[in-house]
């Protein structure tokens, strides 16, 4: 809510443990999303290959997250309803990232025991187990939030301020990784990073303290049916999800980013000069981002974003890479608008829940997250699965050190430039159109849900819109 002073209710220990948490997940996340598709196409597995891979496993990884949400919204298990989930989902995304990356380069001699069809194969396997463990930490990590404190500005501030260490894993990923995995070698470059990400997260399972409890839920968690009929009555939820459906199905951006590094700017040692530099910049908006929506809906901050996006998209299009300088600064102000979009999504989803709590009684935070992620997912496998395919119908030659062709090259510059502003565009309309939710109104509606305040003197102060 603008301007309003947050009165603490999580401890200190908790909120340094949860940003602690997202330093972790971002670091088993960025090693997966900005580098497997580069290493799997190193230990020969074909760019169409990969491109399934993705597919596959990340549609099914974004079938599974409304059913978990499900599961999640049902559970009342022995330690809390989000906690349990909280302390196996660490154990479970570092054993599979470990074993992933101890996939052999080689086909034939020794150390190397496995064909190129059972390499994908496995791939294919490890990537799903990988993907199902990370929405078993996705799903209660944003959940979470929601019972640890019923103040909105507080839990902007702790989202926001776990954002800021989200952007702060992601550029130390991108800057370690490619100086670590050429010398040292992909196993144990992803090892380190698997072991640093388990001992952030591992904590927070521990520490963190349900205060919410919703008394009806408590006595009857909601049948199924109820779930779907509540989320379908939550429009905006519906539109939110669309926005972030428009919005990424084009952005091709992730998946390309380190290809584009080493086949279009010179090697692997300049993937952190598009990746890391700008989530630095994102960083430092970041930090400031938790006092900026307190005191500017966050709404009209978030549209401000997609417009930066959108231009800067066409703007690198329209300049090239020859001029690195410029493509830099363009780079810089897109990735710190996408990421903003990207990773405050999660502050609009948790609004969403409160506002289809006020309107059909039933608590349904769990699955408003889970099918945030399950879009999220379900449409980053087919941006990813777009661009592999497109570098595949292109001539990418597998292979570490192996040199792409001028139709390649050319396919990486359309990919990481023009594409991703059709999707950014669209996102921007439907919100612009569609989303009326605001802090202020957020606000009211929780003080409903608990109790605080009546119906009757909440709709004199909420729009009809809300009635």
């Amino acid at each position: 809510m603008a301007g309003e002073r947050i009165v603490w209710q999580t401890t200190q220990k908790e909120r340094v443990l949860y940003y602690g948490f997202s330093f972790g997940q971002i670091i088993f996340y960025t090693t997966m999303v900005s580098f497997l598709q580069i290493f799997l196409t190193d230990i020969g597995i074909t760019a169409a290959a990969v491109g399934i891979i993705l597919l596959v496993a990340r549609v099914w990884d974004a079938v599974n997250d409304p059913m978990f949400g499900v599961i999640v919204a049902k559970s009342s298990l022995k330690g809390g309803k989000y906690k349990p989930w909280l302390k196996i989902s660490p154990v479970l995304i570092f054993g599979f990232t470990v074993l992933l990356f101890a996939l052999p380069a080689g086909s034939t001699g020794s150390g190397a025991a496995f064909s190129p069809a059972i390499k994908t194969a496995l791939a294919a396997v490890l990537y799903i187990c990988w993907g199902m463990s990370y929405t078993i930490c996705d799903v209660p990590y944003f959940s979470v939030v929601s019972v640890m404190t019923s103040q909105v500005a507080e839990r902007n501030s702790v989202i926001g301020r776990g954002r800021l260490f989200t952007m702060i894993g992601a550029a130390l990923v991108t800057v370690v990784m490619p100086l670590l995995y050429p010398s040292w070698g992909w196993f144990p470059a992803a090892a380190l990073m698997a072991a640093a990400a388990f001992l952030f997260m591992f904590p927070l399972g521990f520490a963190a303290k349900e205060r919410i409890h919703n008394a009806d839920s408590q006595e009857k968690a909601p049948a199924l049916g109820e779930i779907v009929r509540a989320v379908g009555k939550n429009r905006y939820l519906l539109i939110l999800c669309a926005a972030i459906l428009v919005t990424n199905i084009t952005n091709t951006t992730s998946t390309i980013a380190g290809y584009f590094a080493i086949h279009c700017l010179g090697g692997p040692q300049r993937i952190p000069l598009i990746t890391t530099v700008p989530l630095l910049v994102s960083v430092l908006f970041t930090a400031f981002a938790p006092a900026i929506i307190r005191r500017v809906d966050k709404f009209r901050v978030y549209l401000i974003c997609f417009a930066v996006a959108f231009v800067t998209c066409f703007g690198i299009f329209f300049t090239g890479y020859s001029n690195l300088a410029v493509f830099v600064i363009l780079s810089i102000l897109r990735t710190t608008s996408l990421m903003f979009i990207g990773t405050f999504i999660i502050l609009f989803i948790v609004d969403c829940a409160e506002y289809g709590r006020y309107k059909t009684g039933e608590d349904i935070t769990a699955v408003s997250v889970s099918l945030q992620t399950f879009t999220v997912k379900a449409i980053s496998a087919m941006s990813a699965a777009l661009g592999m395919f497109v570098l595949g119908l292109s001539g990418f030659i597998d292979g570490a050190g192996a040199v792409q062709p001028p139709e390649v090259i050319n396919a990486l510059f359309i990919l990481i430039s023009i594409v991703p502003a059709a999707g950014v565009s669209g996102g921007f309309l439907i919100l612009f159109f569609g989303y009326k939710l605001r802090d202020n109104y957020v606000q009211v509606m929780a003080k409903v849900n608990n109790g605080e305040l009546g119906r009757e003197e909440a709709q004199a102060q909420l729009p009809k819109i809300f009635s």
